[in-house]
């Protein structure tokens, strides 16, 4: 469990320093990055893999979110999470990892643990498609199987298709608006590390709840239609439960920096109960947050 994990501690070489996967900077205090830092919308999930030594960044200070994940990384990440033990590792024979470095060893547990299969080649710089990465997280996290919703673009003999779901009913990636999971899209440093933190902490999952309309009343995947635009929660394409609106012919899609609740429109404006028990006003375009009341008051 996340409890029982202890801190790695980061392995100072060039190589994995230029991978980004350690930084020559010290994280003995949690610290941000130039492109993610504390009002970043995942700071959250992305502070509690810093604080376990399960991410760090680039020397340059950038974390990166929106490059592509290397297979490596994704391994180095898993071993990292989950507290490998790599002191006696078997050798897993791939002829394009080199022997002795920490990518290695993790990659040796991953395929002791059937996570990876045995192969003469890893390709370790190589991208992880989404269907990849719902293989690893669902076996690596043991995670309990179940179906909660199909995908149109995963069909009944797609190889990934009890991965896939297996992770979409742990709220660990449920796709997207469309009725879509792109399997074969490349998934990205921020995207796995959140995936990371929801595997890890079930917090930082979605909660299981039916869509509903009250009135005015917007709840996950509900529609309320305001001045010719549609407002909806929605995944973006991190990832990441966001408030999406568009028109209603659907083009114009534009994600709304608001935070995750009930909202209610009045005159022109929203009105927000969030889930940090917090009564909020906003205006459509996420502009003007004004809290009205907390509960402590």
């Amino acid at each position: 469990s996340s409890a029982s994990r202890s801190k790695v501690p980061a392995v100072s070489t060039a190589k994995w320093v230029m991978m980004g996967i350690i930084s020559t900077t010290s994280f003995a205090a949690v610290q941000s990055f130039k492109d993610v830092n504390s009002t970043h919308y995942s700071w959250k999930e992305i502070e509690y893999l810093i604080e376990d030594g399960v991410i760090n960044g680039y020397p340059d200070g950038t974390f990166r979110p929106n490059t592509t994940v290397t297979r490596n990384q994704a391994i180095t990440m898993l071993g990292r999470a989950l507290n490998w033990d790599t002191s006696n590792v078997t050798d897993p024979g791939f002829i394009d990892v080199k022997k002795g470095t920490e990518g290695y060893r993790y990659l040796a547990v991953a395929v002791e643990k059937g996570i990876i299969d045995k192969n003469t080649t890893f390709n370790p710089n190589g991208t992880l498609t989404r269907a990849q990465m719902s293989k690893i997280l669902t076996v690596a996290f043991e995670l309990p199987t179940g179906t909660t919703k199909s995908f149109s673009d995963v069909n009944a003999n797609h190889w990934a298709k009890e991965y896939i779901e297996t992770l979409a009913y742990s709220n660990i990636s449920i796709g997207y608006p469309d009725g879509t999971f792109k399997p074969e899209s490349q998934v990205t440093r921020l995207q796995f590390s959140l995936f990371i933190a929801r595997a890890l902490n079930p917090e930082f999952r979605e909660e299981k709840q039916e869509s509903k309309v009250t009135g005015n009343i917007v709840k996950e995947n509900s529609i309320i239609e305001y001045h010719n635009r549609l407002y909806t929660w929605c995944f973006d394409e991190y990832d990441v439960f966001a408030m999406c609106s568009f028109n209603l012919d659907g083009s114009d899609s534009q994600k709304v920096n608001l935070p995750e609740g009930r909202l209610a429109i009045w005159d022109d404006q929203f009105y927000m109960s969030t889930n940090d028990q917090r009564i909020i006003s906003v205006n459509p375009d996420g502009t003007h947050l004004k809290t009205i009341i907390k509960a402590e008051d």
